[in-house]
């Protein structure tokens, strides 16, 4: 829930989480890939590129404008992150969904 309420700020990472529940970085880190099955970058990944395939599809804002809104402080690191996630650049997706 804490990530689903906080994805979109660019902050967001372990430090940022781990002292938001008191615990210190290794230990959060630790105890959040035992918890979920992957790490905390990975999980936060997905959730940023699935609400950005949410965003390009519902909504006519551009790559750049979605890269932001979604946290990415760079339009070119969102690119690639959802292209390692979903295989294809956002633009195609967006096309693809169009149709």
């Amino acid at each position: 829930q804490y990530i689903e309420e906080n994805y979109s700020n660019p902050q967001l990472g372990i430090s940022m989480s781990a002292s938001h529940f008191s615990l210190s970085d290794s230990y959060f880190s630790q105890f959040f890939k035992e918890n979920m099955g992957k790490t905390f970058s990975n999980y936060l990944e997905k959730v940023r590129i699935s609400k950005a395939m949410e965003l390009l599809g519902n909504t006519n804002n551009d790559i750049q404008t979605i890269s932001i809104m979604v946290g990415y402080t760079n339009s070119t690191t969102f690119r690639r992150a959802f292209k390692r996630v979903s295989g294809i650049s956002p633009s195609k997706w967006k096309l693809n969904k169009e149709k």
